[in-house]
């Protein structure tokens, strides 16, 4: 599963967004529904899974893919409140086994989930 920032939601709230320093990268989001292949070149979507990274680069040689570690709310929290990161890819059965769900305007939610997370299931198995 991608998830990644909602770029709407970066534009409406910035007084909830947590701002970065000045010699930080700037927080990016993305539009809903996005697939690996329209992610901008240089993007940085994170995953502890070699498998993935492979899959990942498959589908858009342009990206950087680092490693991330953590449980499931850790690396979305990551994703929440680091700007050098635009993206992760996490298990969809992990996130099911933790009664997280998805609405249908493709927003991740569940105890804890940062605000303004966007999903795609667009990875193959």
């Amino acid at each position: 599963m991608l998830i990644y920032r909602d770029a709407a939601y970066l534009r409406a709230a910035p007084g909830d967004v947590p701002q970065v320093a000045s010699d930080e990268p700037v927080r990016r989001g993305f539009k809903a529904a996005l697939s690996i292949a329209e992610l901008p070149e240089g993007a940085v979507v994170a995953t502890s899974s070699t498998r993935r990274r492979a899959q990942l680069l498959a589908q858009n040689p342009g990206l950087k893919v680092p490693d991330i570690r953590g449980n499931v709310l850790t690396r979305m929290q990551k994703l929440a409140d680091k700007a050098e990161l635009d993206a992760t890819v996490l298990a969809l059965a992990g996130i099911s086994r933790l009664n997280y769900g998805v609405t249908p305007e493709s927003h991740l939610r569940g105890e804890s989930v940062p605000d303004g997370c966007w999903r795609r299931c667009s990875i193959p198995k």
